[in-house]
């Protein structure tokens, strides 16, 4: 079995696509359904502690959006959180670097 996933950047977040196989076995019909996921650009709440103002805190609104991106395409993968393992997937902006267009 392969997995694929799309994601389409838009004007204020990305697009997720993908198709996945569905059946119902009552009536033994089954399809691929395109599914779409849409993440949509927003800053971290107030109180979260990713919250950024005036450069206090650690993500605007671009990293976060790009780091709820990344853990959803984890996600789709089978790498999800675990409060009990010793190895989560941590994504974090906290180097100097530059832009690149």
């Amino acid at each position: 079995m392969s997995y694929s996933l799309n994601i389409e950047k838009t004007n204020n977040g990305y697009i997720l696509s993908w198709e996945e196989d569905w059946s119902d076995e009552e009536t033994n019909i089954s399809d691929i359904r395109h599914e779409k996921e849409v993440i949509e650009n927003e800053c971290p709440p107030e109180n979260h502690p990713y919250y950024k103002e005036d450069g206090l805190g650690e993500m605007d609104e671009e990293q976060y959006t790009m780091k709820k991106l990344l853990e959803r395409v984890a996600e789709y993968f089978g790498c999800s959180y675990d409060k009990f393992s010793k190895t989560n997937l941590k994504i974090t902006f906290n180097k100097k670097g530059h832009k690149t267009y």
